[in-house]
């Protein structure tokens, strides 16, 4: 009788780690999909679709292929896999603390005071990582391989190292600082070793309050160069500069191959730098004088008033050309800033004078943020009308109506909106009309 029921109990168990498949094709929440921890779960996610993580749960040799995932709550990964996936992090902790975590082919935009506490090895690959606000990237659980990745570190925002190695291959970069001396992002390494594995791996600091921290050396496998940056004296210690400081290296800088360089700030080889509009798109132009050298571009935009610029796009100089285009297919609405920001083949970095434009306003009505926050959002129109706003809940409940006029941009405020709700705006104005779904987060 025992055994038969320990038996039973086993069974229970196994059945409780069978593989999982879950493919979502419209806009969700883990606590529909799923109730509670998930083991061994694959989650494919359509394109455009989002997954909403609204509960403080654990998912455990999961893997997540395509779309987005926007995190309302914490939570906790055992050996995970992103492929494809944008996650949205909003001021929670994304937490591998077991097994491994790899993103290929994925983008991490983390804002507020997010943080992504990676207490396993991380391994990422065609990847790209944002951070804002005074999110954080901890790498605390053993290697981390970079390849052919951007990591991007702006506002008050940091990446901390206490375990590693960090090692960075196929020309990937970890940038702290938009060009702004109010971002004081920075880089720390506190103890693991750095190895840029390749000529085209770097590390850079964009101004005087952003930094590079680390007590030991770093080395460039590429040239077997072994580089140290303590007791530096360069960007510090002068007017307007932080005091120096043994193991800190303050912007602007660069950590490359060559070892650390300082760099300028406007880049007088590159001129008639141009902006144009044209079919709902923005053309860049400029000129630079090759030097024959293998220089790389990063064109970069800002929507707040040039405070902080976010990459766009790099491309590489060929050594014959001298006229370059970029065209931004997806402007925003209103005004932007743009510049460039050069690196050269000897890992200087400079930037070219920034450019603004203004984009007019979207033929299309547009609901905004998505996802709302409180039941707050925002209806902009392409035109100055009346409009009339109605919301429904997914069952076809109207929560509210109104009547609006005079305005471009109109508020729309729900508070007795529910957390996690999907909800359905709809736009009516005299030449048109819009339906949009919306989900309303706490």
């Amino acid at each position: 009788m025992k055994t038969f029921f320990i038996g039973i109990v086993l069974l229970i168990f196994l059945s409780g780690l069978q593989a999982q498949t879950y493919n979502i094709t419209s806009n969700t929440l883990w606590s529909t999909v799923h109730s509670g921890d998930c083991w061994t779960c694959t989650f494919n996610i359509s394109a455009g679709i989002t997954l909403t993580l609204n509960t403080n749960n654990t998912c455990g040799t999961c893997t997540f292929n395509g779309g987005t995932l926007n995190m309302s709550s914490s939570f906790t990964f055992q050996s995970v896999v992103f492929s494809g996936t944008t996650i949205q992090m909003n001021g929670h902790t994304l937490t591998p603390n077991s097994g491994f975590a790899t993103f290929t082919n994925s983008i991490v935009n983390a804002t507020g005071a997010s943080l992504l506490n990676a207490v396993v090895p991380v391994n990422m690959t065609n990847s790209t990582f944002n951070f804002s606000g005074t999110s954080e990237f901890r790498n605390n659980g053993g290697t981390m391989n970079a390849s052919s990745s951007h990591l991007y570190f702006y506002g008050s925002s940091f990446f901390n190292a206490t375990a590693g190695p960090v090692n960075l291959s196929s020309n990937t970069q970890m940038v702290a600082g938009d060009g702004s001396k109010t971002s004081t992002a920075y880089l720390l390494f506190n103890g693991p070793a750095l190895n840029l594995v390749d000529a085209g791996s770097s590390l850079s600091v964009a101004n005087v309050n952003n930094y590079y921290y680390n007590w030991g050396t770093y080395k460039s496998l590429s040239n077997s160069k072994t580089y140290t940056t303590t007791n530096n004296s360069k960007n510090c210690g002068g007017t307007g500069q932080n005091a120096c400081q043994q193991q800190f290296f303050f912007g602007c800088a660069s950590f490359g191959n060559l070892g650390a360089v300082t760099c300028t700030t406007l880049a007088s080889s590159i001129s008639d730098f141009k902006v144009s509009k044209s079919a709902g798109s923005i053309r860049l132009s400029w000129s630079f004088a090759d030097d024959g050298q293998s220089n790389q571009f990063v064109i970069e935009r800002s929507t707040d008033d040039a405070i902080e610029f976010t990459p766009l796009s790099t491309m590489n100089t060929n050594g014959l050309q001298t006229d370059y285009t970029f065209t931004d297919h997806n402007p925003e609405t209103g005004e932007s800033d743009y510049r460039i920001r050069m690196i050269t083949a000897d890992g200087k970095i400079s930037f070219s004078n920034i450019v603004a434009v203004q984009n007019n306003l979207s033929s299309e009505i547009k609901v905004f943020p998505n996802p709302a926050e409180g039941g707050h959002f925002f209806v902009q129109l392409p035109t100055v009308e009346n409009a009339t706003i109605s919301v429904f809940s997914m069952a076809g409940q109207l929560l509210y109506i109104g009547s609006y006029s005079g305005q471009l941009k109109y508020s729309v405020n729900l508070p007795q909106a529910k957390n996690g709700q999907y909800m359905v705006v709809h736009v009516l104005t005299a030449s048109k009309s819009a339906t949009f779904n919306l989900l309303n987060l706490p």
